[in-house]
């Protein structure tokens, strides 16, 4: 497990804080369908991702279907039926395939037994027919599904922005919904820099995964959009960004906020297995503890 105390952002006197504190979750990845893509894969496939991407794919017999993610998601909501959150925050890939729509009606099946309000991050997986670029008409089935995928809260103190970073990823795409949301953020980090409390945003892409000045890739959003982001969030004091989308835990450092890449609840491609994380908003601090599900059947509780 990893424990990490996060200092926060303050724009106004202690005696304008939050008074309470209080817990929420972050899983990401669960993508129903995601296992049977990485399964049957021989012991050289298997180096040559590790190799070419840094993946690291566990060993598993050939499957089709979801089943085995299915059962990945179902546990971490049964275990986060147990803790005390108020809410839950899906990081996006709910499923791996948005056009299936026996993926989508598992996942949503699943998620009817969570008890906590949840907040859906907008990931490639879900908005993307082809996993990487979205089409109006891909983007509307998503907002259909779930919702806008533009969202701003406030809870307990704190301000909460989801955004939708496949439309970040793919600038060029959808031009009219990239100057949307480049509005639309503005105006809430705006908003929220009036308010004494933590600012957390939440999106699928990491900025960044080792520095903010790598290369282009995949697994990043593009460097002018990366600058951007950094800059905006830097200058409205953002407490912290957390994201999915690598299928392993990484926190990189050289941003005036904390970045948390979260591990999959669903197939790790990592060495972090499959789990959630906990997220503990406070007075003095940001904590957050990514817990295994094998830890969870252990009765480990964050």
């Amino acid at each position: 497990m990893n424990d990490v105390a996060l200092p926060l952002v303050w724009t106004r006197s202690r005696d304008e804080r939050m008074t309470n504190s209080f817990r929420f979750g972050f899983i990401a990845d669960c993508q129903l369908g995601c296992a049977a893509g990485f399964s049957g894969m021989t012991t050289r496939q298997r180096a040559e991702l590790e190799r070419t991407e840094g993946l690291k794919v566990q060993p598993l017999a050939p499957i089709t279907g979801f089943d085995w993610d299915l059962a990945q998601l179902e546990r971490a909501i049964a275990y986060l039926n147990d803790l005390d959150v108020e809410f839950v925050v899906v990081g996006g890939d709910m499923i791996d395939d948005a056009t299936d729509e026996a993926q989508y009606a598992a996942m949503r099946q699943a998620f009817a037994r969570l008890r906590s309000p949840v907040m859906w991050v907008a990931g490639n997986h879900d908005v993307a027919d082809d996993g990487v670029t979205p089409t109006p008409d891909s983007l509307q089935r998503y907002r259909d599904r779930h919702g806008d995928d533009l969202v701003a809260f406030d809870h307990g103190g704190a301000t909460f922005l989801s955004i939708d970073t496949v439309v970040l990823d793919q600038a060029d795409s959808l031009p009219d919904e990239l100057r949307h949301q480049v509005a639309w953020l503005d105006d809430q980090l705006a908003r929220a820099a009036q308010s004494p409390g933590p600012l957390i945003v939440f999106g699928h892409h990491p900025l960044f995964v080792d520095h903010p000045d790598e290369p282009d890739s995949y697994w990043n959003l593009p460097s002018d959009i990366r600058r951007q982001l950094i800059e905006r969030f830097s200058a409205a004091g953002v407490s912290a960004y957390f994201c999915g989308h690598l299928h392993r835990n990484e926190s990189p450092v050289g941003v005036d906020f904390e970045m948390v890449a979260s591990a999959a609840v669903g197939f790790p491609l990592g060495n972090d297995p499959s789990g959630l994380r906990i997220v503990e908003v406070s007075n003095e601090a940001l904590r957050h503890r990514y817990v295994t599900l094998d830890d969870l059947d252990k009765g480990v509780r964050p």
